[in-house]
């Protein structure tokens, strides 16, 4: 079963903003997403249900998942040292 993955605005201008090369690595583990979103190293926030990140470099994926629907909903993505620091 493929999932869907949506973008947040803020993902989405995130990315646009980035150069090339990091732009294209954490794009080719979004589309990941889309054949199985707990593949990697992924662990799930303490308090969130369903939300989870995935560490790809020094770079983090917060993401949410909608089991039912089988959509990907990508919250944030940042480096470790800016992803903690908002809330989710």
């Amino acid at each position: 079963m493929t999932w869907e993955v949506r973008l947040s605005k803020d993902v989405a201008r995130y990315l646009s903003r980035l150069e090339e090369k990091r732009r294209k690595m954490l794009r080719r583990v979004l589309e990941d997403f889309r054949e199985n979103p707990f593949v990697g190293d992924v662990k799930p926030i303490k308090g969130r249900s369903g939300t989870y990140r995935r560490r790809v470099g020094s770079y983090r994926i917060i993401y949410s998942v909608d089991y039912e629907a089988h959509i990907v909903k990508v919250l944030k993505v940042g480096t470790r040292g800016d992803i903690y620091k908002s809330d989710i």
